[in-house]
């Protein structure tokens, strides 16, 4: 299917001063949280999508992950990364629209606002893609929404090394492919955090921090999450993480969940800039401890 997409005590990473908690009211929406609204990667169970949702008054904003079959051909599939917003009606029901028009896969979730100290919803999706993708990937259905668990703990397991998308920097002497092992703890914050930007709407987001561990690589040996709040944060199910390692280069992971029940995480997208090592991409799938 195509897809768009032992280590020392998890070091305390400071949040950037301008950045402050998104949800100034005493009592934050019932909707504020990372949800799982459908979907099992672990049992091929599609679609898949899951999001983080942040509301402020009658606006809603959400990020998070998805991934849908073709219903003629199961074994393509199209996801990625989407974002959403959308606005709550006085009788507390809401929808939610993908907010690029330019984004191939069409997205619109509706539901109602859960009581005060809910952890379930009920709500319903519709993807639209342009029949002129080759597949139309148009499909709907209902589901339940559940709280995510929050990303914490310590995962581990083999990767493999490669040059994907350009050749290594000049001067590199190692190998072209190669088996490593990452070993990454993770911890999650519990309150959305908002970032001023110079131009546009702030960024909303779950602060994500994380220490790395890697066996096997020539240039570096571990990393720990810099303060960037674009590049640590999780969007439902998957994580973003950017590490700057003991080489001085960076290297960015973005993984899912295998399952809603957190067992493991998928490296979707990991690749090094800087260094020795520029351009380096891995692969692989590691388990929780």
């Amino acid at each position: 299917m195509l897809l768009l997409s032992a280590l020392p005590a998890l070091a305390q990473r400071e949040i950037p001063s301008q950045d402050k908690p998104a949800s100034q009211s005493a009592a934050p929406s019932p909707l504020n949280g990372n949800w799982q609204l459908t979907g099992n990667r672990e049992r091929t169970l599609y679609p898949l999508l899951s999001m983080a949702i942040h509301v402020n008054g009658k606006q809603i904003i959400a990020a998070g992950d998805n991934f849908v079959v073709c219903p003629a051909s199961p074994r393509d599939g199209i996801g990625g990364n989407q974002e959403m917003s959308g606005e709550i009606d006085p009788d507390g029901n809401f929808t939610m629209r993908t907010i690029s028009s330019r984004n191939t896969l069409q997205l619109a979730v509706s539901g109602r606002v859960p009581d005060a100290g809910s952890t379930s919803w009920a709500g319903t999706y519709k993807f639209t893609t342009p029949t002129s993708h080759g597949c139309a990937f148009d499909q709907e259905g209902t589901f339940t929404a559940t709280l995510l668990a929050p990303l914490t703990g310590t995962f581990h397991g083999p990767v493999t090394m490669s040059y994907p998308s350009a050749p290594p920097p000049p001067g590199y002497n190692g190998p072209m492919t190669a088996r490593l092992n990452f070993t990454i703890t993770a911890a999650q914050g519990g309150e959305f955090l908002t970032h001023e930007k110079k131009v546009g709407a702030p960024f909303i987001y779950l602060p994500l921090s994380g220490t790395i561990n890697v066996s096997g690589s020539a240039c570096f040996t571990h990393g720990a999450s810099d303060t960037n709040p674009y590049a640590n944060n999780m969007q439902g199910d998957r994580a973003h993480l950017n590490f700057e390692m003991n080489d001085e280069s960076e290297l960015t992971v973005i993984a899912v969940y295998t399952s809603p029940e957190e067992a493991g995480l998928v490296i979707q997208s990991a690749f090094v800039k800087g260094g020795k090592c520029d351009k380096q991409g891995f692969a692989g799938t590691l388990q929780r401890q």
